[in-house]
């Protein structure tokens, strides 16, 4: 089958009114029996009345079409959690046409010989051979999730259990549980606020299955102006992701099929520097989803409905005015919304900050400026409120610098009054200092950690061109690295965000904050002083990157596509920066903007051909190649055997497909 007849296939069921995956597709059962022998050997039966099959055939719960998968898991100390995929090829409807009477799956060879579902009978699995339990302890209890489709029975054995040490397991007689397991989310932008990009309990997308890999569903958002570039996120089952027209989605996840949509309803996207809509991640907290837009507004809706909860203007998005926008994806961390405030592509310049909202409200709580009102003496990189702040005799006062509009200048150049300047330099505050990266958090420390731009040929001005911690409740510098200085005009700021790690730098583990720049260095901090670490130049810097995508970091590996190369992808090593693998130049010759998207084992890096490639995480051999015929600025979400991508972004060429898909083993 080619990799685009299942998406055929779906697309003609939801045409067809194929219902959406959601918790009322969970179906927890009462247990008859389990049994786990160290052979190893399986078997699971329940005969509770309330199993069910949905809709049945050709419907989001038919197996026969999408497959389906078994987790077996336990949390002790010596556990287990093992996931097995049930191919679609391998189910097959019981009983005949009018007369359905169920499902069953029967494999000569894999860990799963056989399962049956018969809706109101029974639900039998059985496996054999290469299956992962551990019977060294007692496993106390067991959960088993058949996924059929979109369906999930669940069982949770425990209580009446009889267990002799690397023999054998066996649990008899268990109550249905209160509900299944929750799915695991990929809830906001890189997947947690370190912003590592990678899931590790995805456990179906491994080495061995991901060349199965094809397009479930695709949905479009139009053939005009309706690039994906956002990241999605994944929570409870749905989808989100936002649009340049201006629409934020949310899909369901195993279909595709749209559950809402909101429109920002921007009365001027003509007045966005060619790039309207959305193109912040949203993240999704406590039932709320959050994300920015070109209108300089961040947006809280209801996950549910899609209504609107509140919406916060964190500048003026007209050109003439200020021409604010936000791209940044937002955080979302102890009652507080972590967001950056940039511009319309420097176009015309503005004054870049990290606001902190109230989640709850929306209401402001506070705001970090990358170029302060106010400073001690001539350090710009030491605000100040009052003389009490600074220390050495300096004053604190207003950070003034000799400018001309917004044009290509150094700002270097402190002043208190025009008198100071050079014609036709006036004496005013700087511009610059852009935060159009994601911030990053860490919650043991309450720290906030921001890599901050500058505006095209402004400099280092202030806190421009750095990377900044701050404090999460009140928006105080803790430190800052900045690695270019002041009167360096080549544009080579951040615009990736940071990721926050661990690794063993020589002999000794350290606690890291990295980034990756536009001069193609990627620079790895101490995460509590700021101080350098290591940094390494991978490729050459550029006006659009270097470094413009973000990293992803696991396994002692940091993951990334650039804008320049070759390399255009590869993977450097935690510890020093070292390379670690890179994609041959002859397969990835594309420039790439689109963040990675990690599963253990398994990294998936997009570029602007349209080219979604996963790679072994450790030795880089391409595993799998993907045409999704549209530039890939968005980075997949890994989660519940699917990933999840945007795709379209018009100014990579003509004929783009814009939309989203969901990819899924077969």
């Amino acid at each position: 089958m080619s990799p685009s007849a299942p998406r055929l296939l779906a697309l003609a069921l939801l045409v067809a009114g194929v219902g959406t995956a959601s918790a009322a597709d969970d179906q927890p059962l009462s247990g008859r029996r389990l049994v786990l022998t160290a052979r190893p050997t399986l078997a699971v039966r329940s005969t509770d009345a309330a199993i069910g099959i949905g809709a049945g055939p050709g419907t989001a719960d038919d197996p026969t079409v999408f497959g389906g998968s078994l987790r077996v898991h336990s949390e002790t100390a010596s556990g287990f959690d093992a996931f097995y995929q049930l191919p679609a090829a391998e189910w097959h409807v019981l009983g005949h046409p009018g007369d359905h009477k169920g499902y069953r799956f029967r494999n000569r060879s894999g860990p799963i010989a056989r399962v049956v579902v018969q809706p109101g009978r029974q639900l039998v699995v059985m496996g054999r051979g290469a299956l992962a339990q551990t019977l060294a302890a007692n496993p106390t209890t067991v959960t088993v999730v058949l996924q059929a489709g979109a369906r999930r029975f669940c069982m949770q054995f425990g209580g009446t259990v009889t267990f002799v040490a690397d023999a054998r397991f066996r649990a008899l007689g268990a109550p249905a549980p209160a509900s299944c397991p929750a799915l695991v989310d990929w809830p906001t932008y890189g997947f947690d606020l370190a912003r590592s990009r990678f899931n590790p309990h995805e456990g179906l997308i491994n080495r061995s299955t991901v060349q199965n890999l094809a397009v479930r569903w695709f949905f479009s958002t139009g053939s005009g102006v309706g690039a994906v570039s956002a990241s999605p996120t994944v929570a409870g089952g749905v989808a989100y992701v936002g649009s340049w027209n201006g629409t934020m989605y949310a899909l369901d996840a195993f279909s595709g099929q749209p559950v809402w949509t909101f429109d920002i309803a921007d009365p001027h996207p003509e007045a966005r520097g060619g790039i309207p809509g959305i193109q912040s991640s949203s993240a999704v907290a406590n039932g709320v989803v959050y994300f920015g837009a070109a209108d300089a507004n961040v947006y809280a809706l209801d996950a549910a409905s899609g209504a609107l909860v509140w919406k916060t203007s964190l500048g003026d998005p007209d050109p003439a005015v200020e021409g604010a926008h936000v791209w940044s994806s937002p955080a979302v961390f102890g009652g507080k919304v972590y967001v950056g405030k940039s511009s319309h592509l420097d176009n015309p310049c503005v004054r870049g900050a990290v606001v902190a909202l109230d989640a709850a409200t929306g209401h402001e709580v506070w705001r970090f400026e990358a170029l302060p009102e106010r400073i001690c003496g001539s350090d710009t990189r030491h605000p100040c409120t009052t003389d009490a702040d600074c220390s050495g005799g300096s004053a604190c006062g207003a950070f003034l610098v000799c400018r001309s509009g917004n044009g290509e200048q150094v700002q270097s150049q402190l002043c208190t009054t025009d008198g100071d300047c050079t014609a036709p330099a006036t004496c005013q505050r700087p511009l610059g200092g852009g935060v159009t990266s994601s911030l990053a958090l860490d919650a043991a420390r309450g720290a906030v950690y921001a890599s901050v731009g500058d505006c095209v040929g402004s400099g280092a001005t202030g806190f421009a061109e750095s990377i900044v911690a701050l404090d999460a409740q009140t928006g105080a510098v803790r430190w800052s690295f900045q690695p270019l200085p002041p009167g360096d005009l080549s544009d080579l700021d951040f615009v990736a965000s940071p990721n926050v790690f661990s690794a063993t730098v020589g002999m000794t583990p350290r606690n890291l904050v990295g980034a990756g720049s536009k001069d193609g260095i990627y620079y790895a901090v101490d995460q509590d002083t700021g101080a350098p670490v290591w940094q390494r130049s991978v490729v050459p810097g550029g006006f659009l990157g270097g470094f413009n995508a973000s990293t992803g970091v696991a396994g002692g590996h940091i993951y990334a596509g650039t804008f320049t190369g070759p390399p255009f992808e590869f993977a450097l090593a935690a510890s020093d920066g070292s390379s670690a693998w890179q994609c041959p130049g002859a397969e990835c010759g594309a420039f790439s903007f689109g963040p990675p998207g990690i599963a253990p084992g398994v990294v998936f890096i997009g570029d602007g051909s349209g080219k979604l490639r996963a790679f072994d995480a450790d030795s880089g051999m391409m595993l799998s190649k993907l045409d999704l015929v549209g530039g890939i600025s968005s980075g997949p979400a890994v989660a519940n055997g699917m990933v999840i991508v945007g795709a379209g972004t018009a100014s990579f060429g003509s004929g783009q497909k814009q939309g989203v898909y969901g990819l899924a083993l077969p």
